[in-house]
């Protein structure tokens, strides 16, 4: 069992690899392989040949494509991880991105109330500097009156002579025309003294509220700038939140695009299989190269059960499985089995026939019914088990060996072995003992019944 050459191909003889190949097809389908027609043409030998020879050729191309060492299940079952976490990821994405948008608009919000602010202000403050002006005008006015009242006797108003009013000779005045004259301006005074005094407590008024409108758009815009700085600060934080989710979500995309690829490569060569088994239905071709012609399916379904079981047997690794039908060989976690040493090759060997007896046996497909190993697990250790005394096994895997065959057997299991079971073991299985001591039998066949005549 521990040998490099194929479960399948167990002459080794390159003559039998066909007739080989074809058990392994009629164990996993259930069905033979076809009888073709006794004496196809040559005409229809060539076409067939032709076809068969293409659907090959891009079928080894599409293999060569594939680049992730798992099947469609496993593949499958990797693209619904990653949609898991994509779901999540972009959940959380949406969340942060919607926070992000309502800050953005917040601020939005702010700046045209700053704005409108700073209009405000800015047409406050031109008026400021009109009324500023005015109100020096006003009191430049209410300075001239003042003076105009207090300057009577110095510009002459109550002496004789010509009035300074009319300029009227003395001899033409009437009677008190002086005084009339002074009463006349001294009332003009004060009612321009009055008016303006009152447009300049008018226009104060003015100033006063337009200072304060003032100080409140100040306020108002430094508020605007205290929540535009939270606002720029959450929105910081928002954007630390997402660059890293933005760099797992590319990459998981990228990942579940190769899964696809790697899916529809596969999809892609099912649908060749199939086009070359119906072919092949159709006219007779001679056979091909590689005569396996075991549908996909049934493929992925036979690498899950060996898969299952080196899992029951707890085998150190993930124990992808994949059976090339081109070798015959089969390749755990990428390793060819050939490429593997003495135990590992003997217990993938066993995992072998001991999954294809129970999927059989479950599908009711043809099989012997018994399964004999031997030494399936004499030489198998693990990496950080140094003994070299075979006695010394590795007890993890090789007592989950004994126990899965006790407890889901595949049908009758015969086991050649040079280790002593577990003792656990022991006691549940039926043991015999060969050439030592008190042994019942010398070899595999029971002893002859000397008694009895022949």
């Amino acid at each position: 069992m521990g040998g490099e050459r194929s479960p399948v191909l167990t002459t080794g003889l390159p003559q039998n690899e066909t007739s080989e190949k074809s058990v392994l097809k009629l164990l996993l389908t259930g069905q033979d392989e076809p009888v073709g027609p006794t004496a196809p043409g040559a005409v229809e030998k060539k076409v067939g040949k032709g076809q068969v020879e293409i659907l090959d050729r891009l079928i080894d191309d599409n293999r060569g494509k594939l680049t992730i060492a798992a099947n469609q299940s496993e593949l499958r079952e990797q693209l619904a991880r990653l949609q898991s976490t994509l779901d999540t990821a972009t959940s959380r994405s949406g969340q942060l991105i919607a926070s992000r948008s309502a800050l953005l608009q917040r601020r939005r919000d702010l700046e045209a109330g700053e704005s409108a602010n700073q209009q405000r202000a800015s047409e406050v403050r031109q008026l400021l500097a009109r009324f500023a002006l005015l109100r020096e005008q006003y009191e430049s006015d209410l300075e001239r009156l003042r003076m105009v009242g207090e300057a009577g006797n110095l510009l002459g108003y109550f002496q004789t002579g010509i009035c300074v009013f009319c300029g009227a000779e003395p001899e033409h005045q009437h009677p008190g025309h002086h005084l009339a004259e002074t009463t006349q301006l001294v009332a003009a005074v004060a009612a321009e003294t009055r008016k303006t005094t009152e447009l300049h407590r008018d226009l104060l008024s003015t100033i006063e509220d337009l200072e304060a409108q003032t100080a409140d758009l100040n306020a108002e815009s430094a508020l605007h700038d205290d929540q535009l700085t939270g606002i720029d600060s959450e929105l910081r934080a928002l954007e630390e939140q997402l660059e890293p989710l933005t760099t797992d979500t590319s990459e998981v995309l990228a990942a579940r695009s190769r899964l696809e690829q790697e899916l529809a490569i596969h999809a892609q060569i099912e649908q060749l299989e199939e086009m070359k088994a119906s072919l092949s239905n159709v006219l007779p071709a001679p056979p091909p190269v590689r005569p396996d012609g075991i549908p996909a399916a049934d493929v992925s379904d036979f690498e899950q059960a060996i898969h299952q079981t080196l899992e029951a047997w707890h085998v150190p690794g993930e124990n992808r499985v994949t059976y090339n039908p081109t070798s015959a060989e089969i390749a755990v976690d990428g390793r060819p089995r050939g490429s593997r040493g003495h135990g590992m090759r003997s217990i993938i060997h066993a995992a072998f026939v001991v999954s294809l007896a129970r999927r059989n046996r479950a599908r009711g497909f043809i099989h012997p019914g018994f399964v004999m190993l031997d030494s399936p697990v004499v030489t198998y250790r693990q990496a950080e088990n140094r003994e070299t005394d075979p006695e010394l096994m590795t007890y993890d895997v090789v007592e989950h060996f004994y126990r899965d065959l006790l407890d889901n057997p595949p049908g009758q299991v015969i086991i050649i072995e040079n280790g002593t079971p577990p003792a656990a073991i022991t006691e549940r299985a039926r043991i015999y003992a060969f050439s030592v001591d008190g042994s019942e039998r010398l070899g595999f066949f029971p002893p002859r019944d000397h008694t009895s005549t022949d």
